[in-house]
């Protein structure tokens, strides 16, 4: 059996398990195979996760005296410094297992009553869910053909479709499967989606108020030298910076009208296509469950049309750096945060145009009114 191979080892690959791969070859390929050797490989870009470690874990294996590779991800516990929301990252991992194990499982067993196709998600094939070391394997659906779309360019019809078809099967497949259930309810049945991914305390609550206050000052700024009719929008700024945090966690919380279950964070970075000959998706997949709860089905509509149908996304250097930032130093992460806010919106191109164009549709609302 071989040792972790990696060119430059992060401390959470050794959260890779040979027992973790092992469960999810046989989970895979069956209980009469043999283990030979794995090797751990940097799977995504900076910014493609916030909140995790992935990569990708090449396989070798004997079954039926023949030798083989396969492939597989594992998502991994970034084991950053402890600071307020650690927690809530930790039980992302049990919420999004227990989505892609337990709940899609008895959504798919509706779905195929019904002579439906599967809920588009990834197989889960093995987890261990230890408190600080947290990791769990999937399917690799890059080795399938699948793809994240052009995120500069934004979703057109075509990948927007496969997106709102899929939600809406997602969302009605987990009311019928929650009839199914003694509790009639799945938050009373499945204990890891109980509550909002956000259930912040009250020190997590404060440290997300200093980052909305403080970005507030240059996103003002930025309006007020774009058009004089934003001064509306700077003065309600102005006026409720200090709650913006709590109106954010609010919206989060759970609704009693349309509530099913949702994805939670369904934006463009969360979604795989395959593609024909000719660029044209053909085939889709919802990855990166860990928000996923009970909710409106608005929520996850609203924030898809807000964040993926223009190419308005931070790259490279714009990503924040999440490695380092411990409560300790949260004032030096809001500033840095802050002067990058300025530095983009400064430039000419797509983030500008849509940041503007989000405040063109409250300006259509009376939100900007309200006392």
């Amino acid at each position: 059996m071989s040792e972790v191979q990696v060119s430059a080892p992060l401390k959470s690959y050794e959260l890779v398990s040979n027992e973790l791969v092992t469960d999810a070859l046989k989970n895979d390929k069956g209980p009469n195979v043999e283990l030979l050797s794995w090797e751990i490989k940097p799977f995504t870009n900076k910014g493609d996760n916030y909140s995790s470690i992935v990569v990708g874990i090449t396989v070798s294996y004997r079954k039926n005296e023949m030798n083989s590779e396969c492939s597989y991800v594992a998502k991994l516990n970034p084991l950053r410094p402890l600071n307020s929301n650690t927690e809530n990252f930790e039980k992302a991992y049990t919420r999004e297992t227990e989505v892609l194990d337990g709940i899609v499982e008895g959504m798919n067993n509706q779905l195929k009553q019904l002579g439906f196709d599967a809920i588009k998600t990834p197989k889960l094939l093995s987890k261990n869910l230890e408190k600080g070391r947290e990791a769990f394997v999937t399917e690799n659906l890059r080795t399938q053909g699948f793809k994240m779309c052009d995120k500069m360019r934004g979703m057109d019809l075509n990948h927007s479709l496969f997106v709102v078809k899929e939600l809406g099967r997602f969302h009605a497949s987990s009311l019928l499967f929650e009839e199914t259930l003694p509790t009639k309810y799945i938050p009373d049945t499945f204990n890891g989606v109980k509550g909002g991914w956000l259930d912040a305390d009250e020190k997590a609550i404060e440290e997300m108020g200093k980052f909305y206050s403080s970005i507030t000052k240059p996103i003002e700024s930025f309006l007020k030298t774009s058009d004089p009719k934003y001064e509306k929008c700077c003065n309600w700024l102005s006026k409720n910076s200090h709650t913006l945090a709590k109106t954010f966690l609010n919206g989060m919380q759970l609704s009693n009208q349309f509530e099913v279950l949702i994805h939670g964070d369904c934006w463009s970075n969360n979604m795989l296509f395959r593609y024909n000959e000719d660029g044209i998706p053909i085939d889709f997949r919802f990855v990166d469950l860990q928000c996923s709860g009970k909710s409106s089905a608005t929520t996850d509509l609203n924030y898809f049309f807000f964040t993926s149908l223009n190419g308005d996304f931070p790259q490279g250097e714009d990503v924040p750096d999440m490695d380092n930032m411990t409560d300790d130093r949260m004032d030096e992460f809001i500033d840095k945060q802050a002067r990058k806010f300025e530095e983009m919106s400064g430039r000419e191109g797509p983030f500008s145009d849509r940041y503007i164009a989000i405040f063109d549709d409250m300006l259509d609302t009376d939100i900007f009114d309200a006392d």
